[in-house]
């Protein structure tokens, strides 16, 4: 798609090449047009697809706030605040949400079952190129009484629903959808098998199991990272000097002739995702199509000692963060009464394992329910996966930038600002 600003500097600079009523210049008016229609329309027809699907498996579409007056704290990723403000109550922070996660979880705690949801999200300072806008759509599913397997199992049947739908589309001539090399089964690789393959590096014997082992293991990790030429800097943290090898010398070597999933990621990269016990990992994959991060997932996790931890631990680190925001507490509040948190479906490699619902164990006891008591709020073992609904529509459509596929690009909207600023 071309922008409308782009229509603006082509002109001026083409002066009297051709005049705004020659055929040539109409007929190019028309072609930017005719492609943003037909990005839209696509956009609309996955909308309508991603909606019969999860229907269709009876979850629930639920609608949550981008506003909240708190946010769960992630010391990798900025905020939006805003403030609200009241002729007789004052004014208070309120901060646009970086994902429905906060939300979402409420909902699964007063047993609302299974869901999924399709809305803006927002990520403050970041790189304005051809897959980041700082305002993005994201579509984000849990399933209650599943694992991070479950999930992968879902989002291959998910795909393969939505290609169906796409393949209906009408070809655009410059675009070659290419839809073959985004459909499942997906190629499956653990994170220690890229970092072996791509980096020659055996990430487990970097990688931390505890806080106590983590300076250690940044330290011998960003050595690794300065001695590939990588740039890296003393006193990196071991999830910076991951990240630096991982964007730097295994990102660009995956595979883009299917969708790839990285399972079983460092504990050192910091998430609400349940340990894989007596190992350095947990239990989350990431998704890749067309070279790109589409989806990330990960088995959520319910101890309440592991998320106060997380929370104190990130909580302190955001107060450095560009925009400081407010912590919710009240997140929190959903694990105290914690009930056990659920096995693993079955190794993703194919060895069978326990699961809380009976499936795939030796024994016959009933499971527990995963619906809390009325009127008590209570974590529910289940499993969230959130796509960059932009990015998949992108790898759809074969689009090199998200503004092929969303109207308005942030840096559109800046362009009038930036060139008052060169002026």
């Amino acid at each position: 798609m071309v922008s409308v600003w782009s229509v603006v500097f082509l002109f001026r600079v083409a002066g009297g090449c051709f005049a705004a009523g020659s055929f040539s210049f109409r007929a190019f008016l028309l072609y930017t047009f005719r492609m943003r229609f037909d990005g839209i329309r696509a956009r609309s027809m996955l909308a309508a697809a991603v909606r019969a699907f999860f229907f269709a498996r009876n979850y629930l579409e639920v609608e949550t706030p981008l506003l909240a007056p708190a946010l769960i704290p992630e010391s990798a990723i900025e905020v939006f605040r805003t403030s609200f403000e009241h002729p007789w109550r004052g004014a208070r922070d309120m901060y646009l949400a970086p994902s429905p996660e906060l939300w979402m979880k409420r909902l699964l705690a007063e047993g609302f079952g299974n869901m999924f949801q399709i809305c803006k999200a927002f990520r403050n300072a970041e790189s304005l190129g051809e897959r980041h806008n700082p305002e993005f759509t994201i579509l984000e599913y849990y399933t209650v009484d599943a694992g991070y397997l479950d999930s992968l199992r879902l989002t291959e049947d998910f795909f393969g629903c939505v290609l169906d739908a796409a393949a209906a589309l009408p070809a655009d001539p410059g675009a070659g959808k290419g839809l073959g090399r985004l459909r499942p089964p997906f190629r499956r690789v653990s994170m220690a098998e890229v970092f072996r393959a791509h980096a020659g590096l055996d990430l487990a014997a970097f990688a931390p199991r505890c806080a106590e082992e983590a300076p250690g293991a940044a330290k011998a990790l960003t050595r690794e990272a300065l001695g590939k030429g990588l740039p890296a800097k003393e006193g990196d943290s071991w999830e910076a000097a991951f990240n630096r090898i991982f964007v730097g010398a295994v990102e660009p070597a995956l595979p883009q002739d299917r969708p790839l999933a990285i399972l079983d990621y460092p504990r050192g990269v910091r998430c609400l995702a349940r340990d894989i016990p007596d190992s350095p990992w947990n239990e989350r994959w990431e998704l890749y199509a067309g070279g790109m991060e589409i989806a990330n997932c990960f088995t959520e996790e319910t101890g309440a000692e592991k998320l106060a931890a997380y929370f104190r631990e990130e909580a302190a680190l955001k107060r450095g963060a560009i925009v400081p925001h407010a912590i919710d507490e009240g997140f929190m509040a959903l694990y105290t009464g914690n009930r056990a948190a659920p096995g693993r479906a079955r190794d993703w490699r194919g060895a069978e394992q326990p699961r809380p619902d009976g499936r795939g164990r030796s024994d016959s006891a009933a499971p527990e329910s995963p619906v809390p008591a009325a009127g008590r709020n209570a974590p529910i073992s289940s499993s969230g996966v959130a796509v960059g609904f932009d990015r998949l529509l992108m790898a759809i459509l074969g689009e090199a930038a998200i503004g092929g596929v969303i109207l308005f690009p942030f840096s559109d909207m800046l362009a009038p600002t930036l060139t008052r600023n060169r002026g």
